[in-house]
């Protein structure tokens, strides 16, 4: 059985709270229950794979928006309207893989000379 001692956390682009909450996925158990099960992603909502060279969205029932960054965190990419069973590019200097929602990349206008860090926040704050 599963403790879930989940924390969550906001998003911070170039120093400023975006309001979009995001939770970590940390092994394929996660990747299930929070990506795979649901059938789409609410706009002020994401996910972040840390440690990985690539990811993949198999088995995805929707099209996402990935941004790539560095162990600096700044943007070393952008995938808008990444389609399902599909595996991004090898990327020998990434730290994290946030997956938000179609169409967050353009409304928020995250490129590449953009720095996005998450932090901890209060479960009560989260709006998910």
């Amino acid at each position: 059985m599963r403790i879930n001692k989940e924390k969550n956390y906001e998003i911070i682009i170039n120093n400023k709270n975006s309001d979009i909450y995001i939770k970590k996925i940390n092994d394929f158990p996660d990747k299930v229950d929070k990506l795979i099960k649901v059938t789409e992603i609410n706009f002020r909502h994401g996910f972040v794979i840390q440690n990985q060279t690539s990811i993949n969205t198999f088995l995805l029932k929707y099209n996402v928006d990935i941004v790539v960054t560095n162990k600096r965190n700044y943007v070393i990419d952008t995938l808008e309207s990444f389609e399902s069973n599909k595996i991004t590019s090898n990327y020998k200097d990434a730290k994290n893989f946030f997956i938000f929602a179609e169409n967050t990349i353009r409304f928020f206008n995250i490129n590449k000379s953009k720095n996005i860090t998450f932090e901890k926040i209060n479960s009560k704050k989260m709006k998910w």
